[in-house]
This record gives structure tokens, sequence and C-alpha cells, in this order.
């Protein structure tokens, strides 16, 4: 997010957010430009004998996201699947990544981002 000397909100944007937030900046993999994450599980319907849903049950309930990152010239990431990101306190594992060198823009990776309830912080073999 640009420093607050820099930007000026006037009238309603006072009220809404602008970039991103300080703790989603990590350097591991570049300048972070975008992150997304969202809350899900997968799910089974429990039905009735007339084939209506009257239960739910949600299990392997986890964390999904993506990162993406502009590269510097300088150490240049290695990426590696299972390696581990922390992003705004929570840890995700990273499951897949794609680089991309276009002309005329700046050299990209999007990390595609995992966290399972499930699976302990940090562990790994």
């Amino acid at each position: 997010m640009p420093a607050a000397s820099n930007i000026h909100k006037i009238g309603q944007a006072a009220n809404f957010v602008w970039g991103l937030p300080n703790d989603v900046n990590i350097t591991t993999y570049g300048r972070v430009q975008s992150f997304r994450s969202n809350r899900t599980s997968d799910k089974e319907q429990l039905k009735d004998g007339e084939g209506n849903t009257d239960g739910v049950i949600y299990y392997d309930k986890r964390r999904e996201g993506s990162l993406e990152a502009i590269l510097p010239t300088a150490a240049i990431p290695s990426l590696e699947i299972a390696n581990n990101v922390t992003i705004n306190g929570d840890r995700y594992y990273i499951e897949g990544f794609e680089k991309n060198w276009v002309a005329g823009g700046w050299a990209k990776v999007t990390l595609t981002l995992n966290s399972y309830d499930g699976v302990a912080s940090g562990s790994s073999t």
C-alpha cells in the first residue's frame, strides 16, 4: 500500500480500503501485486426418502488462495510444491505455481495456495 503521505482519500473514498495491506506484502517471492483467499470445505448432503436434503456434513475445511508477484532481477525465487508461505498470519502450502515472462511487461509468478485445518502448521516430511 502506498505510504499514507502519498495518497489522499476524498469523500466516500475514506470509507474503503485501497491497495494491499502491509501484511500481504511478503518479499520471498517478489513484490505482491494481488492476493485472494477464500474459505471452503467438502460437503456431503443427507437425503431423506424423497430426495430432499435434511442434513449436511462439512469436512476437510481449508483456506484456498492465489498470490501474484512481480519478480526481482536479483534472486529469482526457487519455487517448489509443498513449500510454505505465511500471509497475514496464515500459513499456506504451495500447491502449484506458474512463471510468466512477457515482452513489454513484468516477469511474474502466480502461486496456488492451500491451508488445511487438519494439517499442523509447519508439518512436513
